[in-house]
């Protein structure tokens, strides 16, 4: 199995998948209670998997005993972050929370899942 060059093969699929829930909002397919939740959880962790890809481009100049440290006190820092604006937006907003937390989740895992790809690629 060849891996993604890159974050090119992440972004093709969150275009995709981006463009089938749009139009599955626009054909009245999936209700706007479910859109905008789902759309919110896509967005935090694309700014999640974004941060993760921006961090790796500069820890490849740091050395390779501090590496790991980095690596692991980043994806501490950006999972704080996270549960601190899934809490901030189940609070304050007024939004359908299991269409929220699942695709939140779902999309979550798919970028972490490209996020080791692209460190076992060595490509960054």
């Amino acid at each position: 199995m060849t891996l993604p060059k890159g974050p090119f093969f992440s972004l093709l699929i969150t275009i995709i998948i981006f463009c089938a829930f749009t139009l599955l909002s626009v054909l009245d397919i999936m209700s706007k209670d479910y859109f905008f939740p789902a759309l919110l959880g896509f967005i935090l962790s694309l700014v999640n998997f974004a941060i993760g890809y921006l961090s790796l481009t500069k820890l490849k100049k740091n050395s390779s005993k501090n590496f790991l440290v980095y690596l692991m006190g980043g994806m501490l820092i950006r999972m704080l972050i996270m549960l601190l604006l899934v809490f901030i937006c189940l609070y304050f907003l007024e939004i359908n929370p299991l269409s929220f937390i699942f695709s939140f989740l779902f999309f979550y895992v798919f970028f972490l899942i490209n996020e080791v790809f692209y460190l076992k690629s060595g490509n960054f």
